[in-house]
């Protein structure tokens, strides 16, 4: 069980945004102090939010667009696409795999964040 304590204002309005109201979900509260409730988020008649299908692709924005051209059969996504058309390029050819930009980031002292860019943008504009 996970309990989330909140006012009922932020309740209400998250329901709404769900579609459904509190009353609906009165056996998800397991605390009702007023102003403040506490609710089992875990509980199965708690209605999660849905993720939003990803956009059409002649809604996707003209980079990804072009992208989708390189596309290969391995590709589950335009970030695949993306990592796959850089390690080509011949300045990141020599060191491979856009290693140099890594190598950079860590001699700063920063991630790069490639991996989750990648799987973000697969996620954003999938091929399937």
């Amino acid at each position: 069980m996970t309990f989330v304590p909140g006012t009922r204002q932020q309740f209400e309005r998250r329901m709404s945004q769900r579609g459904t109201t509190l009353e609906a979900v009165r056996e998800c509260i397991v605390g009702d102090y007023g102003d403040t409730i506490v609710v089992d988020v875990d509980h199965p008649a708690y209605p999660h939010a849905t993720k939003p299908a990803p956009p059409a692709r002649r809604e996707w924005p003209l980079a990804a667009r072009s992208l989708k051209r390189f596309r290969s059969e391995a590709d589950k996504g335009v970030g695949d696409t993306l990592a796959r058309v850089f390690n080509k390029l011949p300045v990141y050819k020599s060191m491979g795999a856009g290693d140099a930009f890594k190598v950079f980031m860590a001699r700063i002292g920063v991630d790069c964040k490639c991996e989750s860019r990648q799987a973000k943008l697969n996620s954003l504009y999938p091929y399937d």
